[in-house]
């Protein structure tokens, strides 16, 4: 798993081809990868067969998932507005 690919910076072309090259090997090693939209990142990872989400294209769809969550769970705590608001507000950031 590796969070931020985006932030990797000098090391990031490499680690880019160390993720296309681990593809060939007899055994499968699965990449769960989250990175800002980034136009280098996007062509080291084109070949790879691969599922891909964009959060910013269905930003709404999650702001709405995240709400639903956090309004089931306030309810099943028991926790009052002020706190389910906050919550809300910090997950939407």
């Amino acid at each position: 798993m590796i969070d931020a690919l985006n932030k990797c910076g000098s090391e990031l072309s490499q680690l880019l081809g160390e993720i296309e090259r681990s593809q060939s090997f007899s055994y499968k090693i699965k990449w769960l990868v989250s990175s800002r939209n980034d136009p280098l990142i996007e062509k080291g990872l084109g070949s790879l067969e691969r599922p891909s989400l964009s959060l910013e294209l269905n930003s709404g769809r999650v702001s709405h998932a995240v709400g639903a969550k956090v309004a089931k769970l306030a309810q099943m705590k028991g926790c009052d507005l002020d706190l389910k608001a906050m919550v809300t507000l910090f997950l939407g950031r």
